[in-house]
């Protein structure tokens, strides 16, 4: 993988409840994020975006690697342990 972790922060961690697989974003998206997950009931568009990346975060292989929901262009990858997710 081309980007380092140093450019990325979590926003989903084993730590939390449920999850298994530790869930980075880049580094400058980090409040729009926070904001995404804030302000997700209610927003149909941002309930959608939150439980793609909550699929990712448990586990489900499902979730395509890219998507367009609402303006918000999604894609991901996985690390090479499984591990690690990085949402783009």
């Amino acid at each position: 993988m081309s980007n380092t972790q140093a450019e990325y922060v979590v926003i989903y961690s084993p730590a939390d409840a449920g999850i298994t697989h530790t869930v980075h974003v880049p580094a400058q998206q980090k409040q729009q994020w926070e904001k995404i997950k804030k302000n997700a009931v209610g927003n149909f568009y941002m309930t959608s975006l939150v439980r793609a990346v909550l699929r990712l975060a448990v586990g489900d292989k499902t979730v395509n690697s890219q998507a367009v929901i609402g303006d918000f262009k999604f894609t991901y990858k996985v690390s090479s342990d499984r591990k690690n997710i990085f949402i783009n």
